[in-house]
């Protein structure tokens, strides 16, 4: 580690970087265990954590190198359970901030949108080799701007295109303090004996202009987005809210618009129009010590789906890269996170999933009841969780984009320790 640490500061002092400096070999260590009793259980929206029945052991140490407008991290994962031991980086990226930007390249992953979870690009899949650039500050022009651009390649093998890409940009647009607008596009791409492009064709994959013409080379897996958010003012507001906002999300994967050449035709007011949808709804609301989350999510049964990437469509590793539920589903719940002081916290979230939501007579009704506390020891963090799953039927197929219905009620525990080293 301490050649390691000599041959980084060497490296970067030697490009001209600030003499102010901080190098962390190690940051923090932690550790993670938990037991369920579900064959394979997902923590949804965590970084493609997922448990098998019975114990389950994670450990992640990280660490980081700043210096002046440059940064690097990294983080290794250890797991062990009864299906797999293995030990990875599981994520390691370099940061360049300028002027209002940064640069990023590395193994990361990004959530995009309003809602908890994004519904064209989340958290919830394993981090993957990326690029990303996007504002640090909002960009001022009649209103505050700021966009988001990612590029990744999603290295795995696959039962349908293996090794695909994806590309996505996002842009926001705040007129004033009370509204914000934002407008996303996501496509998955290319993979194993699929097209290549080069940079100045991204505009035309962006734009989706030839998307879904059999034989084209632009014929990918399209998404499209747009979100409004609302945040009351502060003097329409309880003497005790500090924050609440009340956002929308519609999401199409497939639209029609003039510039397209096998959907021509012009749409009020923005010249196109989504199909296939998946909406995201909800309201988010803060005081001094709560943070309080309701949200709706709901997706048609064809989103996350595409005739090139069928099989294991819209995700990585297993993992759904939009909501963490995949296509046909319905999902709502309440969440509140209460900070008792400085040092403690508890949280709690109930929740309703339904999937497949349409177009079957055999659905599954998920019920579920977590709750997770936080204590701070000085160095030390330490945190449990519980969590309750009752179903009426069950999905036995973990899958976000496939479904195996048995109809049999089940009902599922789960629980877990965990504790954090700072250093």
């Amino acid at each position: 580690m301490k050649l390691l640490s000599i041959f980084i500061l060497t490296l970067l002092s030697a490009r001209g970087l600030c003499a102010e400096h901080t190098f962390k070999p190690i940051d923090s260590v932690k550790s993670e265990i938990f037991f369920t009793d579900e064959n394979t259980h997902l923590m949804e929206g965590q970084d493609g954590l997922k448990l098998k029945k019975g114990l389950n052991l994670f450990l992640f140490e990280d660490g980081y190198f700043s210096a002046g407008n440059k940064f690097i991290y990294y983080k290794f994962k250890q797991t062990l359970n009864d299906d797999k031991t293995s030990a990875e980086i599981f994520k390691a990226f370099f940061k360049y901030t300028f002027a209002k930007f940064s640069f990023e390249i590395g193994k990361d992953n990004v959530n995009v949108g309003p809602g908890e979870n994004g519904l064209l690009l989340s958290k919830n899949a394993p981090p993957y080799p990326l690029i990303k650039l996007q504002t640090e500050e909002y960009l001022n022009f009649a209103g505050k701007w700021s966009f988001l651009m990612v590029d990744g390649w999603l290295n795995e093998k696959r039962d349908d295109i293996s090794n695909p890409k994806i590309f996505l940009f996002r842009l926001t647009y705040k007129p004033s303090d009370f509204i914000e607008l934002g407008g996303t596009r996501s496509t998955m791409y290319g993979g194993t004996g699929r097209p290549e492009y080069k940079i100045w064709e991204y505009p035309t994959l962006l734009l989706g202009k030839a998307e879904n013409i059999t034989g084209s080379k632009f014929d990918n897996d399209g998404f499209a987005a747009f979100d409004i958010s609302v945040f009351i003012p502060k003097n329409k507001l309880p003497a005790a809210v500090k924050k609440m906002k009340i956002y929308y999300q519609d999401a199409g994967t497939d639209m029609s618009a003039f510039w397209q050449t096998e959907d021509s035709g012009y749409h009020f007011p923005f010249g196109f129009k989504l199909q296939l949808h998946a909406y995201q709804t909800g309201i988010l609301m803060e005081t001094e010590k709560d943070v309080f989350r309701i949200e709706f999510a709901c997706a048609n049964p064809f989103f996350y789906t595409h005739h090139w990437y069928f099989d294991e469509g819209y995700t990585y590793k297993g993992f759904s890269l939009g909501h963490p539920y995949g296509r046909n589903m319905q999902n709502m719940f309440f969440k509140h996170k209460r900070q008792i002081n400085k040092t403690a916290s508890f949280e709690y979230k109930l929740g309703l999933l339904i999937q497949p939501a349409f177009n079957t007579a055999e659905k599954m009704k998920r019920y579920y009841l977590s709750f997770k506390t936080n204590k701070d020891y000085g160095n030390i963090l330490a945190g449990t969780y519980i969590r309750l799953d009752k179903t009426d039927n069950y999905d036995s197929d973990f899958s976000p984009t496939q479904y195996n219905i048995i109809t049999k009620n089940k009902t599922f525990f789960t629980i877990g320790y965990s504790l954090t080293y700072k250093f």
